[in-house]
């Protein structure tokens, strides 16, 4: 009896055993069913609104053409296609071009194992760059085609080239007054995967009067749109309206519909002239919203420079409006000596003076009895004086960092070294004793101020400024030797920072943050100024993990230069991923507000604002990101989730939909949102089907969680 209850007792132990054993794997099949099982229910989905095309191009706002203006001002057009202006942009001529693409004269090597080649066959010209085969790579050969030829004026011309609907620029620029080829010095070819650069619309836009372009895309344009040339609807308007008044009108003589810059204020005069010769250079809109008579301060956001070297191409304005002339005469502008219609006529040795006559007379110059009768019409010599600028520079075969010409200083003032340099190149052109001996005065006193002007910039850490000023004692004096260690000793130093800066930016490229912050941080100790470093070393403390460390050294990026928005754009985007929302919203705005319309920018301030509670902000800052770039699915994506809060459910769906479109068909998280999307509006049928093909994209990626997500969603998980 002891013997059977025993076996029972085990009997009925087993029996809980195998029980227990098949419910946990009941359940375990059951969630292994739920999660894997196969979708095949049918479900009918009528036809959905179709998605508007958002890759649209810019409409033409009514830009025609010089060839419009001819019909009715052909004197007037013809004089001006022989100005600078009319020519900023233009498709090679065979008559124009330099003399660089013969052998001989067609070969620039900038470092070593890398060669270009101009070449022309026919009436086409070619650029062509040769790497030589590295650490076991085979050669590599680039042939690029030139289609546009920016400069006039027989000084510098940069080259660029088509790929498909792409303008690129390339290296080769020619120097006319060196005869020779240069590859600008801001071009490097260990930052890109090709021997060209993109040509940005913001470029573009100073040398041309319209173009289609492709907001976002940074660099694809509607090649046959290109309307070359800064010519007249720049400065007066686009002329469509104009145009079509004057056909229906043709007695009427008064110019109607479009805008004579004359009649305007001083101050909206300037914006025109401001558009391209000044710093300008932020967009607050889509290329080309600019309008003459308008504000130019509503379209653009002007830098403020601390050094000329860090000016824009041509900043003219800054100098002219420091100008007493300037200041104390409401009636000068640009034009006053400028004629905008005509061609510069740099022969005539006084005409200049004739400028400066409008307003002064002879002795109003008091100077004038102390100086040679030779010299007294030279008032831009002594007033306007040409400098050497370092805002364009290049490399050529013999020289490194050289700007091809001396541009004027548009601050009209008495300038004492200026004076000395006309006198000093009057008396060196006699052959008598005295004028010798006092050139020879002249040119002792000229070599020391741009020796202790060298030595002043090259203290401040302003490099490229004091290349600039070691080059105006050697135009003074070109056999001097210690001028030229000085200039070989300055080059070596931009040399050395620019490969130094190249390789740390490459290291933070590579995600290797400790080798990075040690290259910026010694670049930092060289140039404790420069802005940028700041910035730099704080994104590779960041990656580094060092957040406290980082964010003392973003600060310190608008502390040195109040017009870089890089540290306070970094800084918004680590509080944002710190959950500190607020002070991320702080950050981002002001980033913003030094330099607006970006997409980035705005688009990390719409997730701010958006996790801070303020949907309404969150939705306009990401719209302002998707008009500049409007291919971008995660800020369409967060405008869905922004619209939805505010409960504006079928604007929502759209964005969802389109984030979709734009990020592929394969991102679960994308299609969670528009499923909600969907049942927001009530479109149940979509919403099933959209979750069962996101379920289906996560289980195949082993994404459980979202797979529960979308399994909730289905009710087949409570």
């Amino acid at each position: 009896m002891a013997e059977k209850a025993r076996a029972e007792r085990l009997w009925g132990q087993w029996f809980w055993i195998v029980l227990v054993f098949l419910v946990v794997m009941g359940s375990s099949g059951l969630g292994w069913y739920l999660y894997h099982r196969d979708l095949t229910q049918p479900i009918v989905i009528l036809s959905e609104e179709e998605l508007p095309d958002i890759e649209n191009l810019p409409t033409n706002p009514g830009y025609l053409g010089i060839e419009e203006c001819a019909s009715c001002h052909e004197k007037r057009v013809r004089e001006f296609r022989l100005t600078n202006h009319a020519n900023a942009i233009r498709i090679p001529d065979p008559k124009l071009m330099p003399p660089g693409f013969s052998p001989g004269s067609n070969r620039l090597s900038c470092q070593a194992g890398l060669d270009f080649e101009m070449k022309r066959e026919g009436n086409d010209f070619f650029s062509m760059a040769l790497l030589s085969g590295r650490a076991g790579k085979p050669p590599q050969l680039e042939t690029n085609k030139i289609d546009f030829v920016y400069g006039w004026g027989r000084l510098d011309e940069v080259n660029f080239s088509w790929d498909q609907d792409r303008l690129l620029e390339l290296p080769m620029a020619w120097l006319f007054p060196q005869e020779t080829w240069g590859i600008s010095s801001a071009f490097r070819v260990g930052d890109s995967q090709r021997f060209s650069r993109e040509a940005t619309a913001n470029c573009l836009e100073c040398h041309t009067t319209w173009f289609a372009y492709y907001p976002g895309s940074g660099n694809r344009y509607k090649p046959e749109s290109f309307l070359l040339g800064v010519t007249c609807e720049r400065c007066h308007g686009p002329g469509k309206d104009h145009v079509a008044h004057h056909k229906a009108h043709r007695d009427t003589l008064e110019g109607a519909k479009i805008v004579a810059p004359a009649d305007l204020s001083r101050d909206r005069q300037l914006d025109i002239c401001a558009q391209c010769h000044s710093n300008a250079i932020r967009q607050m809109g889509p290329p080309f919203t600019y309008r003459p008579g308008q504000p130019l301060d509503q379209t653009f956001r002007p830098i403020q420079t601390k050094f000329t070297e860090d000016d824009h191409v041509a900043n003219q304005l800054k100098g002219l409006k420091q100008s007493k002339c300037f200041q104390k005469d409401e009636s000068l502008t640009c034009t006053t000596c400028h004629n905008p219609h005509k061609s510069h006529e740099p022969g005539q040795p006084d005409s200049g003076a004739k400028s400066c006559a409008k307003c002064h007379k002879p002795a109003d110059c008091r100077e004038q009895p102390k100086i040679p009768e030779g010299v007294r019409a030279d008032c831009v010599g002594c007033h306007l004086p040409p400098r050497v600028w370092m805002n364009v520079n290049f490399h050529t075969n013999n020289d490194r960092y050289l700007p091809p010409i001396r541009r004027f200083d548009h601050r009209i003032a008495v300038h004492p070294e200026s004076t000395k340099a006309v006198l000093f190149e009057y008396f060196q052109s006699k052959k008598d004793p005295k004028s010798i001996e006092t050139a020879a005065d002249l040119k002792t006193n000229l070599v020391d101020y741009w020796t202790r002007e060298t030595q002043s910039r090259w203290k401040n850490h302003r490099i490229l400024a004091a290349i600039g000023s070691i080059r105006e004692v050697l135009r003074i004096s070109p056999a001097d030797i210690q001028a030229k260690k000085t200039l070989a000793s300055l080059i070596a130093s931009e040399d050395s920072f620019n490969e130094k800066f190249s390789e740390a930016n490459q290291k933070l490229g590579q995600n290797n943050s400790q080798q990075a912050v040690a290259l910026f941080g010694e670049l930092l100790r060289e140039r404790p100024e420069f802005a940028m470093l700041e910035g730099k070393l704080g994104l590779g403390l960041a990656m580094a993990g060092k957040n406290q460390e980082a964010f003392s050294h973003l600060e310190k990026v608008g502390v040195l230069d109040p017009d870089e928005p890089y540290g306070h754009a970094m800084m918004g985007w680590l509080d944002f991923l710190g959950g500190r929302f607020e002070e991320s919203v702080r950050h981002l705005k002001k980033a913003d507000e030094i330099y607006p319309y970006m997409a980035k920018t705005n688009f990390h301030l719409g997730l701010a604002l958006f996790s801070n509670g303020q949907f309404a902000q969150s939705v306009k800052a990401l719209e302002t990101s998707l008009e500049v770039d409007p291919l971008q699915a995660d800020a369409r994506q967060a405008l869905s989730k922004a619209l939805a809060a505010l409960g504006k459910y079928k604007p929502s769906l759209l964005q969802a939909r389109l984030a979709v479109k734009l990020g592929g068909p394969n991102k679960p998280d994308f299609l969670l949102n528009l499923a909600d999307a969907y049942a927001k509006v009530g479109d149940q049928n979509r919403f099933q089907e959209t979750c069962r093909k996101g379920l289906e994209i996560a289980r195949s990626m082993n994404n459980i969680e979202l797979a529960v997500e979308f399994r909730k969603r289905l009710g087949e998980i409570r």
